[in-house]
């Protein structure tokens, strides 16, 4: 609630990035005992794509530019790092589609042919998405890429179908609507990171067009002069 006011957006942002990095060092146990494991790389990467799209909110609201030690997570170069970080993070979730393909098929809704398809060409997307964002290849268009499969995943995979369904749409989950809507505010939530860090690029783009600008415009005057 504190992040959709600007007299609270400030300390919003550094709380909320608080709170990301503690939950991401939740996972870190789990991956020192099973790296083998690619199933805790995917759950490491859904909280480190979460924490991307918390130091996207940091660097443009926590107004801490001035600050020694947090001044280099804000402005372009905090939103260069959650970009690095984001894309890294996508790979081992794009990589879960392929090592589970039974379990991810079985998530696609039936209505749907090529279930098993759906679930290699998802998650070779998904794959490319990071590596897009890593190696700068049209960067944005990845990040908007990201976004479109995360939104499509949370109401196809979690829809409203499933918060009343008699059966569990994953088997050893709960009855009920409460898991369902989890994992649907879940994924919506990790979109909605996507959808920042997509729209930072936009900025990072502008500011850097702005600077090329005005050295142009101060070489000139210099030779005017």
């Amino acid at each position: 609630v504190a992040l959709l006011f600007r007299p609270t957006v400030a300390i919003a942002s550094r709380a909320v990035l608080l709170f990301l990095l503690a939950w991401l060092c939740l996972k870190i146990p789990a991956l020192i005992v099973a790296p083998q494991i690619e199933g805790v790389w995917l759950g490491l990467g859904e909280i480190a794509m979460l924490f991307a799209g918390g130091l996207v909110v940091f660097a443009r609201f926590s107004g801490l530019e001035q600050a020694s030690f947090f001044k280099r997570f804000t402005g372009t170069s905090g939103l260069q790092i959650a970009r690095i970080l984001f894309g890294l993070a996508v790979i081992p979730v794009g990589l879960s589609h392929l090592f589970y393909v039974k379990i991810t098929a079985g998530l696609v809704p039936s209505w749907l042919p090529f279930r098993v398809g759906f679930a290699y060409l998802t998650g070779v997307g998904q794959i490319a998405c990071g590596l897009g964002l890593l190696f700068m290849v049209l960067p944005r268009l990845a990040a908007y890429i990201e976004t479109a499969m995360l939104a499509i995943f949370a109401f196809l995979v979690w829809g409203p179908n499933t918060w009343f369904a008699s059966a569990p749409k994953m088997s050893g989950s709960p009855v009920g609507p409460r898991f369902p809507l989890t994992a649907f505010f879940i994924t919506w939530i990790i979109a909605a990171a996507s959808l920042l860090l997509a729209d930072s690029l936009t900025d990072e783009r502008s500011d850097s067009d702005k600077l090329s600008k005005q050295r142009t415009t101060n070489d000139s005057a210099g030779r005017y002069a």
